[in-house]
């Protein structure tokens, strides 16, 4: 089997849902910060917070994000991060793809 096909199928057993643009750049921002608010991420992003939580909730089903609730003076907080199969997910997806795309 060539090089490219190994690559070519390594990417392909990658999660699929990391495959959704949005998710990439919640997961990249996750990363980054190691630990979000939801309002942060959700001005950072610039959306809906319909439309990111149905993300959010996905990757917390698929075990790539953690979340955590909490109220600060009475009101609800929200913070997000990546779990260790997240950070795992997010950085040999990266490693596949600058691999791919060399």
């Amino acid at each position: 089997m060539s090089t490219q096909l190994q690559y070519h199928e390594s990417i392909l057993l990658s999660p699929s849902e990391l495959f959704f643009p949005f998710k990439l750049v919640i997961l990249k921002s996750l990363y980054k910060e190691k630990i979000i608010s939801f309002v942060e991420l959700q001005k950072r992003l610039d959306t809906t917070s319909g439309n990111l939580v149905g993300h959010l909730r996905m990757l917390e089903k698929d075990n790539l994000v953690n979340v955590r609730k909490e109220f600060r003076n009475n009101k609800p907080h929200t913070t997000y991060s990546l779990t260790e199969i997240g950070t795992y997910e997010f950085i040999k997806l990266k490693e596949r793809l600058a691999e791919f795309l060399k």
